[in-house]
């Protein structure tokens, strides 16, 4: 990826690093997979002391290799929803730093610089276009996605916490909310709740789940059931303001790219859609 602050920049051996050496020692056993650093989009921020990434801007990950292919194609771990949270783990260096631990930003990043390691930074997909409604293929530079800038703290009214939490007032009912990043295992428990409703019939509710999830205190009130009974009644203007503040402020990676119709020359910006083959090259 290019070499810009605002780019998830990454530091790779030169390619040709480890076949010289099993070459040169006439011992093929003697190859190492080649690594990479990548810039985590949080900087090392929101995570707790104690954890292996608490100020820590990196992390080292191998290139994927045809043993990865295997976690990402079993069907016993596509079922379950875990392939590319068990193949993300495999490449971490770092054995003490758990996936499920991770926020989400960062774990977006490792997913898309992991993909350029093992297939390359070009992804062809097929497309609509908005106007004319031609399809056609349009191939994505994956190089080309940012580490979000995060919002000045100050302009939206929010302040950070000593937690890593962000407080901020809701506009309607003037109540203090204080939220949190989510991380890996939040989705999961995000997932299972929504699982069980459905299990249950009744109707899956997973954005109020997951605000729930996010809001850890309101007016400095952590109870759990009395956040779950505002959320239930929360004014609209108060939800968007919290989801507002939550893109704004926690870091993530910008998905957005611009797509040009080769047909009728509009042009749209559109988050760059992961697909089934997102990890699976053409050859």
């Amino acid at each position: 990826m290019r070499n810009n602050s605002d780019r998830l920049q990454r530091n790779t051996a030169p390619d040709d690093a480890p076949v010289e050496a099993a070459t040169k020692s006439g011992n093929i056993f003697d190859f190492v997979a080649p690594t990479e650093i990548l810039d985590l989009p949080s900087k090392g921020k929101f995570y707790p002391e104690g954890h292996p990434l608490h100020g820590v801007d990196q992390i080292e990950i191998r290139f994927m290799t045809a043993k990865d292919e295997d976690i990402l194609s079993s069907p016993t771990l596509l079922k379950k929803g875990i392939a590319i949270d068990r193949f993300l783990q495999n490449i971490i260096l770092d054995k003490t730093i758990d996936v499920r631990s991770l926020l989400i930003g960062d774990k977006n990043a490792l997913i898309i610089a992991s993909r350029i390691t093992g297939f390359g930074h070009e992804y062809p997909v097929g497309m609509t276009c908005g106007t004319c409604a031609h399809q056609h293929e349009y191939v994505f530079d994956l190089t080309e996605i940012e580490a979000k800038e995060p919002g000045d703290l100050d302009e939206l009214g929010a302040t950070l916490t000593d937690e890593g939490t962000i407080k901020t007032t809701l506009p309607y009912t003037k109540i203090e909310a204080q939220i949190r990043p989510l991380l890996v295992e939040d989705e999961y428990k995000i997932a299972d709740a929504v699982k069980r409703q459905e299990s249950r019939g009744q109707e899956p509710t997973p954005y109020t789940t997951q605000l729930k999830t996010m809001i850890c205190a309101l007016n400095d009130v952590s109870n759990r059931a009395q956040i779950h009974q505002f959320v239930d009644i929360m004014p609209t203007r108060d939800s968007k303001h919290i989801n507002s503040i939550y893109n704004k402020v926690f870091p993530n990676i910008d998905m957005r790219q611009r797509v040009e119709c080769p047909q009728c020359a509009a042009a749209e910006e559109v988050n760059v859609p992961i697909t089934v083959n997102f990890f699976w090259s053409r050859e």
